[in-house]
């Protein structure tokens, strides 16, 4: 059947005269959703996949090959009884491992237009002498020190509290400066106590990421396309039920609500129109999930379809979060 053109602004006219077929997002992944559809524009990838457990994954110590194991037994109590022993807990999984990774189709859109990164190191503030004074007995310890050389080194520690029980007697005293030592001692001495502020690195924040889109149908097929997006994205970022802890479905017929899937995994690339190749100028992301689908039938605040009830027009907001940390060395070597 052939499309049913509606008519568009003339931006939009103009942009789609310049589409040409892009040859890697028609060729794609089995299942592409791609809006526009054809096209020469740099555009984001979307691949869902399934999120990877860790009793799918061995590790092959002598060669440090990542592989896939059997699918474990399930036992009675619907826990897996026979998980292979050379099955490892193995941290940041979803990236290391892609083989067991089952495809569930490719969501293919243009690169939207709020594209930002923070990296966000966590460190908190720490104040006390004992901060200053660990580090020094850290080094005796493993430079095997006598008890007595450790305990001259808490001592000096414990020396330097007597300023602070000053302190906290001068706090003490009733009318003085609504209780602060410090103002008592800076107004009398110039001087106030040094907290020893110190910062400590606590590990490294997971990137987030918010993409946003106004979708705008040129014709009854670009509907369908859109519909079909927006309904994979939200699917794929909700669980199911499961009737049973492992793979085998013990209760075919009438699922039981007992447990909940994972839902799926989104690996997210950047791409350019022309030749489908990746864009280096732009960070790489690690395997996301989807936290967020916020989608607007009536953007432009008025409820106006084409026939069949179908809006003119959507706008959607996905919210991802990425899996895993960055390193610097992946920073620097793998473009992330």
């Amino acid at each position: 059947m052939a499309s049913k053109d509606y008519p568009i602004p003339d931006a939009l006219a103009l942009l789609n005269n310049n589409f040409k077929a892009s040859p890697t997002a028609q060729s794609g992944v089995a299942g592409n959703l791609q809006w526009p559809e054809g096209g020469n524009y740099d555009y984001i990838q979307i691949d869902i996949v399934d999120f990877v457990k860790v009793t799918q994954l061995t590790i092959n110590t002598a060669e440090n090959i990542i592989k896939g194991s059997a699918t474990p037994v399930e036992g009675e109590s619907g826990v897996a009884t026979d998980i292979s022993q050379d099955t490892s807990f193995i941290s940041n999984i979803q990236s290391q491992f892609k083989i067991n990774a089952a495809p569930h189709g490719t969501v293919i859109l243009p690169i939207p237009n709020n594209v930002n990164y923070s990296d966000t190191p966590n460190y908190t503030t720490n104040n006390g002498i004992i901060g200053k004074m660990l580090p020094k007995v850290a080094s005796q310890i493993m430079s095997g020190d006598g008890s007595g050389e450790i305990a001259k080194t808490v001592q000096a520690a414990a020396g330097a509290g007597a300023t602070g029980a000053a302190m906290s007697m001068l706090d003490s005293v009733a009318g003085v400066g609504g209780g602060s030592a410090n103002q008592v001692t800076q107004n009398a001495f110039g001087r106030i106590q040094n907290p020893y502020t110190e910062q400590v690195f606590n590990g490294v924040n997971m990137r987030t990421f918010s993409f946003d889109w106004k979708l705008v149908p040129r014709n009854s097929t670009e509907t369908i396309r859109i519909k079909a997006i927006i309904k994979k994205l939200r699917a794929m970022a909700l669980p199911d039920y499961a009737g049973t802890l492992g793979n085998n479905d013990k209760e075919s017929g009438s699922l039981s609500d007992r447990w909940l899937t994972i839902p799926k995994i989104f690996r997210i690339s950047w791409h350019q129109g022309e030749n489908g190749s990746e864009i280096d100028s732009l960070p790489k992301l690690k395997p996301c999930i989807l936290t967020g689908v916020t989608v607007n039938y009536t953007p432009d605040a008025v409820w106006a379809t084409y026939r069949g009830a179908d809006p003119v027009a959507y706008t959607m907001q996905l919210s991802f979060t990425e899996t895993e940390i960055i390193t610097q060395t992946e920073v620097i070597n793998q473009g992330f």
